[in-house]
Protein backbone atom coordinates (compact mmCIF):
# COMPACT_ATOMS: atom_id res chain seq x y z
CA UNK A 1 0.00 0.00 0.00
CA UNK A 2 1.33 3.45 -0.91
CA UNK A 3 1.85 6.01 1.80
CA UNK A 4 1.84 9.77 1.74
CA UNK A 5 2.55 12.66 4.04
CA UNK A 6 0.11 15.39 4.97
CA UNK A 7 1.24 18.94 5.63
CA UNK A 8 -1.07 21.85 6.28
CA UNK A 9 0.06 25.32 5.26
CA UNK A 10 -1.71 28.34 6.68
CA UNK A 11 -1.11 31.85 5.38
CA UNK A 12 -2.74 34.19 7.89
CA UNK A 13 -2.83 37.95 7.70
CA UNK A 14 0.16 39.45 9.55
CA UNK A 15 -2.04 40.61 12.43
CA UNK A 16 -3.45 37.06 12.84
CA UNK A 17 -0.16 35.11 13.02
CA UNK A 18 0.08 35.02 16.82
CA UNK A 19 -3.57 33.97 17.18
CA UNK A 20 -3.16 31.20 14.58
CA UNK A 21 -0.06 29.84 16.30
CA UNK A 22 -1.87 29.85 19.66
CA UNK A 23 -4.86 28.06 18.10
CA UNK A 24 -2.59 25.39 16.59
CA UNK A 25 -0.85 24.87 19.92
CA UNK A 26 -4.21 24.45 21.68
CA UNK A 27 -5.56 21.95 19.13
CA UNK A 28 -2.67 19.45 19.41
CA UNK A 29 -3.13 18.72 15.71
CA UNK A 30 -1.76 15.34 14.60
CA UNK A 31 -0.25 16.55 11.28
CA UNK A 32 2.45 19.16 10.73
CA UNK A 33 1.23 22.71 10.13
CA UNK A 34 3.44 25.30 8.48
CA UNK A 35 2.47 28.90 9.22
CA UNK A 36 3.53 30.90 6.18
CA UNK A 37 3.90 34.30 7.82
CA UNK A 38 5.71 35.72 4.76
CA UNK A 39 2.89 34.77 2.31
CA UNK A 40 5.21 32.80 -0.01
CA UNK A 41 2.45 30.30 -0.88
CA UNK A 42 0.11 33.08 -1.98
CA UNK A 43 2.46 33.76 -4.89
CA UNK A 44 1.73 30.34 -6.49
CA UNK A 45 -1.98 30.00 -5.70
CA UNK A 46 -4.84 30.98 -7.99
CA UNK A 47 -6.31 34.38 -7.29
CA UNK A 48 -9.48 34.70 -5.18
CA UNK A 49 -9.30 31.25 -3.63
CA UNK A 50 -9.18 30.36 0.01
CA UNK A 51 -8.46 26.63 0.26
CA UNK A 52 -6.12 24.55 -1.87
CA UNK A 53 -4.86 21.01 -2.19
CA UNK A 54 -1.43 20.29 -3.60
CA UNK A 55 0.07 17.07 -4.83
CA UNK A 56 3.82 17.54 -4.48
CA UNK A 57 6.43 15.06 -5.68
CA UNK A 58 9.19 13.92 -3.30
CA UNK A 59 11.60 16.24 -5.12
CA UNK A 60 9.37 19.25 -4.41
CA UNK A 61 7.60 19.75 -7.74
CA UNK A 62 3.93 20.70 -7.63
CA UNK A 63 2.09 18.09 -9.70
CA UNK A 64 -1.46 19.22 -9.03
CA UNK A 65 -3.22 22.18 -7.39
CA UNK A 66 -6.92 22.35 -6.67
CA UNK A 67 -9.57 23.65 -4.34
CA UNK A 68 -11.09 20.86 -2.22
CA UNK A 69 -14.50 22.37 -2.95
CA UNK A 70 -14.11 21.44 -6.61
CA UNK A 71 -12.63 17.97 -6.10
CA UNK A 72 -15.69 16.18 -7.47
CA UNK A 73 -15.35 18.07 -10.73
CA UNK A 74 -11.63 17.41 -11.18
CA UNK A 75 -11.29 14.00 -9.54
CA UNK A 76 -10.49 12.25 -12.84
CA UNK A 77 -7.74 14.76 -13.55
CA UNK A 78 -6.29 14.32 -10.05
CA UNK A 79 -6.30 10.52 -10.29
CA UNK A 80 -4.71 10.66 -13.77
CA UNK A 81 -1.99 13.01 -12.50
CA UNK A 82 -1.30 10.70 -9.57
CA UNK A 83 -1.26 7.58 -11.78
CA UNK A 84 1.00 9.26 -14.36
CA UNK A 85 3.45 10.28 -11.65
CA UNK A 86 3.45 6.84 -10.03
CA UNK A 87 4.07 5.20 -13.41
CA UNK A 88 6.98 7.47 -14.29
CA UNK A 89 8.45 7.61 -10.76
CA UNK A 90 8.80 3.85 -10.55
CA UNK A 91 10.63 3.73 -13.89
CA UNK A 92 13.48 5.93 -12.59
Amino acid sequence: MASFQVLFIMTPKPEEVDDIIQMIDNLHFEWPIYVDDTAEMVKIMPEHSMYHQFLISPDGNILFINSPFHMGVVKKSFVKTLDDYKNTAFRR
